[in-house]
């Protein structure tokens, strides 16, 4: 017998009716595709009908009504409760509130909601917004929030909190499931868990080895949470190889003038007064030459940085 559980688990959809610069452009039908499969998952796994997304729902605010109209339709085919936070890229100009939103469009509908409990599910369950604090104590938290397993997951990285400070943070939740960091992980501790779904998505290329998947939750008689992998194309099938290695090359060609520019300035003399009018000379050289436009961007910031 199949798994039963309390609720299905995901965040970071991005819900979009543009395609990713790495992406083919079937990426809109795609992520649609991918909604329907977990909606299906959901019939299919709970005893509920109760799933919980943990915001960015939508890759942005201004995604179109032509979009919304079919993320509605598919919603309205399965009829599951959907219990959905805001993550930044739901709401404008990354301010609080869903005014003139897709994920506002949804709620007003009825068809997410963000306060009220499944009838069947007897736990408390508390969101929190991006940038928000929760208001009351509950046995769940549903965070938009980056929370990175131990390690920071690049150099110089801010805005983030650890999972485990994050669980005793909010030392009354026995469950904190949280979305925005699209690396999934899982960390358990006494008995209390935090649970970073990961994107439903691969919208960059270090994430062509990624397999995304969502998160079946049972919280009683203990906590148990298993890991369900979606149903998904070849990385071959769905990045623009093309795109990407001319990304490359534009971008090694960029870091080499920046190199060359920079040695270039550390030549100069230190006193202003025995310096000759380089912007000058530089903007006589783009006349004359006319080059790309990439190159006038380097030259612009190089005049910029010995002005």
């Amino acid at each position: 017998m199949s798994d039963t559980y309390d609720f299905i688990a995901c965040a970071d959809l991005h819900i979009s009716d543009k395609s990713p610069s790495k992406r083919t452009k079937e990426y809109p039908e795609q992520v649609l595709s991918k909604l329907n499969q977990i909606l299906k998952i959901t019939k299919k796994k709970t005893h509920t009908n109760f799933l919980v997304i943990a915001g960015d729902f939508f890759d942005s605010p201004m995604v179109s009504y032509d979009t919304t109209r079919k993320v509605i339709k598919i919603l309205r085919k399965h009829n599951v409760e959907i219990f959905c936070i805001p993550g930044q890229h739901d709401i404008r100009y990354h301010q609080i509130g869903l005014q003139n939103t897709p994920l506002g469009i949804l709620k007003q509908t009825g068809l997410v909601h963000s306060k009220a409990n499944p009838l069947n599910f007897n736990k408390k369950i508390i969101g929190i917004g991006w940038n928000e604090e929760p208001k009351q104590k509950g046995d769940i938290i549903v965070i938009h929030k980056l929370v990175i397993k131990k390690n920071k997951l690049f150099p110089g990285q801010k805005d983030y909190i650890s999972a485990k400070k994050l669980l005793k943070k909010y030392p009354w939740a026995k469950l904190i499931i949280s979305g925005d960091n699209h690396a999934p992980h899982l960390i358990s501790i006494k008995n209390r868990y935090q649970l970073n779904c990961g994107s439903i998505v691969r919208k960059n290329k270090d994430q062509m080895d990624y397999h995304p998947c969502v998160w079946g939750v049972t919280m009683d008689p203990k906590i148990k949470i298993k890991r369900i992998p979606l149903k998904i194309l070849p990385s071959s099938e769905v990045f623009d190889f093309n795109k990407i290695e001319k990304e490359e090359t534009d971008f090694a060609y960029k870091k080499e003038a920046e190199e060359k520019i920079s040695n270039f300035i550390k030549t100069l003399p230190d006193m202003q007064e025995d310096k000759p009018e380089y912007t000058k000379i530089l903007q006589k050289v783009i006349m004359e030459t006319n080059p790309e436009d990439s190159v006038k961007k380097i030259v612009n910031e190089t005049m910029e940085r010995i002005s």
